[in-house]
């Protein structure tokens, strides 16, 4: 979020007028009610998405309503086009109707850390995918590539193929700008949930290792603040329930002021690397037994590209420890 309100600030000071499009997913999900609580001088609008099952049936339907869309957006060849993540199958299907735009992807931290290669690495050899990919982008006269990440096939816009130009907006300073302050009390730590990514765990062992976690929290006399995902919430019974405090999930963890927290701590989650440069910080993912040991390692690897100070336990146990630490450095 940070890139986009560099390239927002950098646009307004130029005079220009600014559209934030969304993708219906995240506006289902309230990161339009993120935008819209920092009252930036700018209009939002809401691109619906397309059913990927049924693309290639309803191509000509759905590129004249993309196109439609766009027009009613007030989008024309003098307006200039700025996206974040290129591995988004919905640029790929903008880009045909903004090439006059000059579509520029604007790099957010993660995309300095994965490099201008990162495509590469993670293209699909599986025959029927590649093929389906090469059916899309004739359809809808554009680039497409097959690429199989974190042991799943999924369908990535082609950024070489359309020669992207890239501006570096991955600046975090401008986050104390829009911060918000959601603890006043001391000894409290927030808690970053994760969703059980890809089946990661059996159903039940997720569910009593999230519980477990705030139940050892609180035998330490901590208060617990619970942040989920803007756009990944945890289901889980009754977990909710045993939280202090929820912090509204439409907030973006990078934008919470975390000086009145004494530790956070999580799973697998972007703003508990990011934390961990501010607060001391801990992840929990190595804990308990998984389905998918590989697919554990991607997540670690994907943690540790942060090149965070982010500690990694190797139980529970480990948490009394921490905090007693913490509480003598005090």
């Amino acid at each position: 979020m940070n890139a986009v309100l560099n390239c927002y600030e950098a646009e307004r000071a130029k005079g220009r007028e600014v559209t934030i499009i969304l993708p219906s997913y995240m506006y289902k999900y309230n990161v339009k009610l993120f935008i819209e609580s920092l009252h930036l001088d700018a209009r939002i609008s809401i691109l619906e998405g397309i059913d990927w099952n049924h693309a290639i049936l309803y191509s000509l339907f759905y590129r004249r309503r993309i196109k439609k869309e766009l027009t009613q957006m007030g989008v024309d060849d003098n307006s200039h086009f700025f996206f974040t993540d290129v591995n988004e199958g919905i640029i790929g299907l903008l880009l045909p109707f903004l090439k006059k735009c000059n579509p520029t992807q604007i790099l957010m931290k993660q995309d300095i850390i994965d490099g201008p290669d990162y495509q590469t690495k993670y293209l699909s050899s599986n025959i029927r995918k590649k093929i389906r990919a090469k059916l899309l982008s004739f359809f809808y006269n554009t680039h497409f590539i097959a690429v199989y990440e974190a042991d799943f096939y999924q369908l990535w816009t082609d950024r070489k193929a359309w020669h992207i130009p890239m501006i570096d907006y991955s600046d975090t300073s401008i986050i104390k700008k829009y911060q918000i302050k959601v603890c006043d009390s001391s000894n409290s730590i927030i808690f970053f949930t994760s969703i059980n990514f890809n089946g990661l765990y059996e159903k039940e062992v997720f569910c009593k290792l999230n519980i477990e976690i705030i139940n050892i929290l609180h035998q330490k006399g901590y208060k617990v603040f619970l942040k989920d995902h803007p756009l990944e919430p945890v289901d889980i019974p009754g977990f909710k329930e045993l939280a202090d405090e929820i912090v509204p999930a439409y907030i973006p963890g990078e934008f919470l002021n975390l000086s009145s927290f004494s530790f956070a701590i999580g799973l697998f989650s972007t703003a508990l690397a990011t934390s961990a440069e501010i607060i001391p910080s801990y992840s929990v993912l190595n804990v308990g037994n998984v389905k998918n040991e590989n697919l554990r390692d991607f997540y670690n690897n994907y943690l540790k590209g942060f090149n965070s100070p982010l500690v990694f336990l190797s139980s529970l146990e480990e948490i009394p420890d921490i905090v007693k630490t913490k509480n003598q450095n005090l």
